[in-house]
């Protein structure tokens, strides 16, 4: 249901013809609409939300684009000015696509991040104003460095779901990531793969830390008769659980000590 907040909201052409006609010159370029089809099979797309999509020359979207997106679609076009409002009823069907200049810098992430708020797992489209497979080498290595700089930051803010093209992405052949398992590392993937897999399926044998809080039935510490510690209760069988179906282990990082009490509050679990 539409309310004042949902500015810039686009559902027909008309109110997307008052935006000035775009036009790539290169022929290396590649129509949006592809992997935006790919990512809605894998789950439905209900939201886009483009931020600056018009804000470089030239832009990582045509007018062409915008229209096929908003057919079906709602469709927000925001720039860093008005984003603040926008998303409160957001769903996870949500995707936001924010173009991107040749340059990354963290401060260009901020108003996206205020936007998204605590929903870090929100799928986001980056498109870089480059072409990849005509770069020279030495380009590339500038190139990616900038997906370093990128993708770093996105992991450092907790993204779980963020990709990144180039305009030629077609031509590429390639949609570029990241991971947080075992280690953090960037990959290069075919466009025949998932955009967007579960991220937490397979934790690659990571320790997950966490602390008994000793707030008895949810943990519960003791000696047995040998004098070892041992720890039960409803929470920490809900956490073996999740470790040994997503391939991770449970850590204490911190010495357990038989009715050392902790406040339910302190009981944190770090990934």
């Amino acid at each position: 249901m539409l309310t004042s907040g949902n500015i810039l909201l686009f559902y027909s052409l008309p109110l997307l013809m008052g935006y000035p006609t775009l036009n790539w010159n290169s022929s290396n370029v590649s129509s949006i609409s592809y992997i935006l089809r790919k990512i809605d099979l894998e789950r439905k797309i209900s939201t886009v939300i483009v931020m600056n999509a018009y804000n470089f020359q030239p832009s990582c979207l045509r007018d062409e684009d915008i229209k096929i997106i908003s057919t079906n679609t709602t469709v927000k076009l925001l720039n860093s000015d008005n984003s603040s409002s926008s998303t409160k009823r957001a769903r996870s069907e949500l995707l936001l696509i924010r173009c991107l200049p040749e340059r990354f810098s963290a401060e260009l992430l901020e108003a996206m991040l205020n936007l998204l708020q605590n929903r870090r797992n929100a799928r986001m489209l980056f498109i870089w104003n480059e072409e990849y497979s005509a770069a020279t080498s030495r380009k590339r290595i500038q190139l990616q460095k900038q997906q370093q700089l990128l993708f770093e930051y996105c992991a450092q803010m907790r993204l779980l779901n963020v990709i990144a093209i180039y305009r030629d992405y077609l031509k590429d052949g390639h949609f570029y990531t990241f991971s947080y398992f075992p280690e953090f590392h960037l990959e290069r993937k075919r466009m025949d793969e998932d955009c967007f897999p579960n991220r937490i399926r397979d934790l690659k044998g990571i320790a997950l830390r966490t602390l008994p809080d000793q707030l008895e039935p949810w943990t519960i510490v003791w000696r047995d008769r040998n004098g070892n510690i041992q720890i039960s209760g409803f929470f920490t069988k809900i956490l073996r659980e999740f470790a040994k179906q997503n391939n991770a282990t449970l850590s204490y990082p911190l010495p357990v000590l038989v009715e050392s009490r902790l406040r339910a509050m302190q009981t944190t679990l770090w990934t």
